[in-house]
């Protein structure tokens, strides 16, 4: 599962005008958010746009209680939060959370990346340097399956490396959204070869691990990010490079990987279709995965490495049309996110895989 759950600190009557205050209050909201993930049962939950002090104090330990342990990779900047005139002000960050069922799984490894630190080699300019280092972080977990439960498998591979992350949202950042995927897919190429050869490697039938990358991309299907992660490179000529004179600096960066990354619900819809085996990839993701009133698109993705996994199933979202149904039924005047039925803005997206044999 993965959610964008939009954090307290973004979720204000600026932002979301067409939300009554009360619909925006986290205490509203974050009983939601827990009831809905709990009603999905996911084996391993990958949320963004968490604060650090909702991890600790309310997800982590209600989680705790429902068999999950979580750990949490907080982005590089903190936001001021000013208090009212009896409360005082304090310093706020949201970032990335990952839980997984145990003894479902055993935590093998994990790490942190912030992508600010992953420059590029004798990289020595000062302006795009600034430009680059933004607060963006991922969250990678190894992880053993114990067992057959949920994520059914015959096989002996049962080593799993699970990366959730949130890319930056400023859309007059292209360069920087690129640079973020492709720094992340680097990251994980080198440490799938550690992992097969230090972790996988104590188990003479376990070569390499399996693979999923999921998160809040900020980028449509039709992006140069989605491009990079699904093809594996990106075209010079793609509309975003053409666009933006921001990608000069990227032209002496290395841009593409070797992973075989598919997006779950560009799979599973487009063999519902029965679409040919050539598909284009692009073309059969979600209608929308965010539905604001100012904007409207398909963000968040599951993608995998299809050498290792197969979808069985994904959960179906909620169309346009459902939305506007619910707003008439709850006498709401629009039917944009977050409502007093949906808490975030943006949809989960659940995905069941199994090993292939």
């Amino acid at each position: 599962m993965t959610w964008n759950v939009l954090a307290e600190i973004y979720a204000t009557v600026k932002a979301f005008p067409h939300a009554e205050p009360n619909i925006l209050n986290w205490n509203f909201r974050r009983e939601r958010i827990l009831a809905e993930i709990i009603s999905y049962n996911p084996d391993i939950i990958c949320l963004q746009e968490i604060q650090g002090d909702h991890f600790e104090e309310f997800f982590a330990p209600a989680l705790l209680q429902r068999g999950y342990e979580g750990l949490y990779k907080q982005k590089t900047t903190k936001l001021f939060c000013g208090g009212g005139k009896y409360k005082p002000g304090k310093f706020v960050c949201d970032g990335c959370a990952t839980f997984f069922k145990t003894p479902m799984f055993t935590l093998l490894d994990h790490f942190g990346i912030e992508f600010a630190r992953v420059l590029p080699t004798n990289f020595k300019n000062k302006m795009t340097d600034k430009r680059i280092s933004k607060d963006n972080v991922a969250l990678v977990l190894c992880l053993e399956y114990n067992g057959t439960y949920n994520m059914q498998t015959n096989s002996t591979n049962s080593v799993l490396v699970v990366a959730n992350t949130h890319i930056i949202a400023n859309p007059d950042a292209p360069d920087i959204k690129i640079w973020q995927a492709n720094a992340l897919t680097s990251v994980l190429t080198q440490y799938l070869i550690q992992a097969g050869k230090y972790i996988c490697g104590k188990t003479a039938s376990i070569t390499q691990p399996a693979l999923i990358i999921c998160g809040d991309f900020n980028s449509t299907p039709e992006s140069a990010v989605y491009e990079l992660i699904v093809t594996g490179q990106c075209r010079q000529n793609h509309p975003d490079f053409t666009n933006s004179q921001s990608y000069t600096w990227l032209e002496d960066v290395k841009l593409g990987h070797g992973l075989k990354l598919i997006s779950s619900y560009s799979l599973a819809n487009a063999i519902r279709i029965c679409a040919p085996a050539n598909y284009p990839s692009s073309e059969y993701e979600p209608e929308f995965t965010n539905y604001t009133q100012m904007y409207i698109a398909c963000l968040d993705y599951i993608f995998f490495d299809q050498s290792m996994l197969q979808v069985t199933a994904t959960l179906e979202l909620v169309s346009e049309l459902e939305l506007l149904e619910e707003a008439h039924n709850l006498q709401a005047s629009d039917w944009a996110l977050p409502s007093a039925q949906r808490p975030s803005d943006h949809l989960p997206l659940l995905t069941r895989f199994e090993w292939k044999h």
